[in-house]
């Protein structure tokens, strides 16, 4: 008789086994999220490793609003903010409506991504994944 098991106590048992893996995928992503979607040793738009700035620090507005950009993202998001602020078009073919809403969505993004780890909860998060070891 000890070698009989209680299928509900197994089938908990993988549940909460499968829980666990799931939750800690989840984890990982999320501090991926956290942790690399501002690396300063990558460009924010293309992804493209890219070295640190602080040798020559760029001055171009992608720079001053915190955002890390390769020499032509950099390029690209000039024109785009030369043309919100002053109307122009520039003459380049592919600077179209998609490539401006592009920019709009993205910006969009890096301002939500910004904002979701200032968060309260993010912040504990950070904290509690310092701690372990």
């Amino acid at each position: 008789m000890s070698k009989i098991h209680d299928l509900g106590i197994i089938l908990e048992d993988r549940r909460k086994k499968d829980q666990l893996k799931l939750n800690s995928q989840r984890v990982e992503s999320l501090k991926r999220v956290v942790q690399c979607s501002m690396c300063r040793f990558k460009c924010s738009m293309c992804g493209i490793h890219i070295e640190s700035y602080d040798k020559d620090p760029c001055q171009c507005g992608a720079a001053q609003s915190g955002l890390n950009l390769c020499p032509g993202c950099r390029s690209e998001f000039d024109d785009y903010s030369r043309e919100q602020k002053d109307g122009q078009e520039e003459a380049l073919f592919w600077h179209n409506e998609e490539w401006r809403r592009l920019w709009s969505t993205w910006l969009l993004y890096q301002q939500a991504l910004l904002s979701f780890r200032k968060s309260n909860e993010i912040k504990r998060f950070s904290e509690t994944i310092k701690e372990q070891p």
